[in-house]
């Protein structure tokens, strides 16, 4: 964005550049040129660690230099993207079995991921949404 053109030959530090901005992550990077040839440097920095969160290099050739920063910005964005995937919560469900009866979703939910997973999520008719009422207020 704009705002970020502003800290282009900034001396402050990354820290303060993401305060002053008041984010949690900063996509920094570098470009460099020669003759037909670019190299593209970027990461993402979470600001509260410092920690390098993804970082890629990108090397290409100016002959069509639009499909060049296209490709670029795509790959970079699923980069990103890809590296919050850990951080996303997963849910592990074991295969239903015709003896025991049907599973609260709270019990999905804090089921243990040692047990067997599927990859397959329940229908309405295999779990018991009248647990819900039991759980109370949700913030």
């Amino acid at each position: 964005t704009s705002a970020s053109f502003a800290y282009r030959d900034s001396d402050l530090d990354i820290r303060e550049i993401g305060e002053q901005l008041g984010v949690a992550y900063i996509v920094a990077g570098t470009v460099r040129k020669s003759g037909p040839r670019i190299r593209v440097t970027i990461e993402l920095v979470a600001m509260d660690t410092l920690y390098q969160q993804w970082s890629e290099l990108y090397n290409r050739t100016l002959d069509d230099a639009f499909n060049a920063e296209d490709e670029i910005a795509v790959e970079a964005a699923l980069g990103i993207v890809r590296s919050f995937e850990a951080d996303l919560p997963t849910l592990q469900l074991t295969p239903p079995s015709p003896d025991d009866p049907k599973p609260s979703l709270q019990q999905l939910f804090d089921q243990s991921p040692e047990q067997p997973v599927t990859t397959e999520f329940p229908s309405l008719e295999d779990v018991d949404i009248q647990s819900f009422d039991d759980l109370g207020d949700v913030e």
